[in-house]
């Protein structure tokens, strides 16, 4: 296991295979490819559990900000603009305040809420029932936070311009609720950062997480519409994504109580909560894949999307198939956190999963979906490796850390590891490196 100590980094070099040479399409055959990581450990707060990536300090350096959730604080991470990716040590450490306190903040999201050009931060109070806001003042300092009341217990949180990209940016967040119904609210935005909640009840049981995309219509005609709609993983009873279009005439109207569909929900395998949304397999049609947190199931499942658009895969009447794995991966459980990223420059999505369990892994799964493909098959179209990070791994961002001076412009990955108190960096310098995997790897 690796370990921060005083708050500081270690680093050293890594190597991890990307997947083994194996068959596609019609017998073709695809080379190793192999993945390089420096590694580095930042000590954070207690319990981080999620994470953020923006250019706080507008130096042109993306910078990183951390939820702790159980220290209730904030660390920002400003980078450093070299190979070595972000400072050892957090450079701010924002706390709430009378009337806004910080209460086991567990999701979060960077954006310019009020138009500044400055990004902004906002994280959901799981155990306060509200959103905090810290508007960004220059040089990634914050102002006072900002207390804006939501649904109890909420988790997802994701900033969008749900009405188009000259309107200003809102906040959708989930939230459990006591009684497990489940709810969503977007958080509409006047512009300067003054918000208010539009909720929509009876989502579905203990929802966790939240994505935004263009999926469809609610009359299942497979047409994309250009309109932003939502996508919510649920547990429970559900263990499906319920997904609520925009039904808006136009997507600059306001945001009103009818402005979703009721969700439509899509069985998916069990215990549902890491969302990503990308066409994985290049038929212009999004699709959502999902991380499966369950003991016994440990595993990313894919729901293909099927629009009218698709020149590759027949529409069936229905915007999603049913959920196929696309990948299992073995030691440990709990599958949590899931983003897409393209980690081997070959203009294709990508997966990356944690895995909170037997210390914390983050699961690289590589797309090698081709376009006449329409049905994932089981780790053959995504290929996964385990890469070791710490206890209990969360949540996880993609981006370039280190693309200055003796950095590069791949992408990088930073893991929250919550029982370790601790963050993750998996700096990536290359590909087609012929290294062998490390033991246990």
């Amino acid at each position: 296991m690796m370990t921060a100590t005083g708050g500081g980094i270690r680093s050293w070099s890594r190597v991890f295979v990307l997947g083994a040479a194996a068959l596609w399409g019609a017998g073709a055959a695809r080379a190793t490819q192999v993945l390089r990581f420096d590694v580095q450990q930042l000590g954070t707060g207690n319990g981080p559990t999620a994470v953020a990536l923006a250019d706080f300090d507008a130096d042109g350096i993306n910078d990183l900000a951390v939820a702790n959730a159980d220290g209730n604080t904030i660390d920002i991470f400003l980078g450093t603009g070299t190979g070595n990716g972000f400072w050892g040590t957090a450079s701010r450490t924002l706390r709430g305040a009378e009337g806004a306190p910080l209460k086991s903040p567990q999701g979060i999201a960077a954006a310019d809420f009020n138009g500044d050009g400055l990004p902004d931060i906002a994280v959901t109070n799981y155990n306060g029932a509200s959103v905090v806001v810290f508007l960004n003042s220059g040089a990634a300092y914050f102002g006072y936070p900002r207390k804006v009341p939501v649904s109890a217990n909420p988790l997802g949180i994701v900033a969008s311009r749900l009405r188009g990209p000259a309107q200003p940016v809102e906040l959708v967040v989930v939230a459990k609720t006591a009684s497990t119904a489940g709810e969503l609210t977007v958080l509409d935005n006047d512009g300067a950062a003054n918000f208010s909640a539009v909720t929509f009840t009876n989502i579905g049981q203990y929802p966790k997480q939240v994505a935004v995309e263009d999926l469809g219509t609610a009359a299942t005609n497979n047409h994309l519409d250009q309109k932003l709609d939502l996508a919510v993983t649920l547990q429970g009873a559900d263990d499906a994504v319920a997904v609520l279009y925009r039904t808006n005439q136009s997507a600059s109207d306001p945001i009103t109580a009818s402005s979703f569909s009721a969700p439509d929900k899509f069985p998916a395998n069990p215990g549902p909560t890491g969302i990503a949304i990308a066409d994985y397999n290049q038929d212009g049609c999004p699709d959502i894949a999902v991380a499966n947190h369950q003991d016994t199931i440990n595993k990313v499942s894919m729901l293909a999307g099927q629009c009218a658009t698709s020149t590759h895969c027949a529409a069936s009447g229905s915007n999603f198939s049913a959920a196929s794995e696309v990948s299992q991966f073995g030691a440990g459980v709990h599958s949590f956190g899931l983003i897409a990223a393209d980690l081997n420059n070959d203009a294709k999505p990508d997966l990356v999963a944690t895995n909170s369990g037997s210390g914390g892994q983050a699961v690289l799964l590589r797309n090698g979906f081709q376009r006449g493909q329409c049905t994932p098959s089981v780790n053959v179209t995504f290929v996964s490796t385990p890469c070791t990070t710490d206890a209990g791994s969360k949540g996880l961002v993609a981006g370039s850390f280190n693309n200055g001076e003796g950095g590069d412009t791949y992408v990088d990955l930073a893991v929250a590891n919550r029982a370790s108190d601790d963050v993750s960096v998996l700096l990536l310098n290359g590909t087609g490196l012929a290294c062998p995997a490390p033991p246990g790897c």
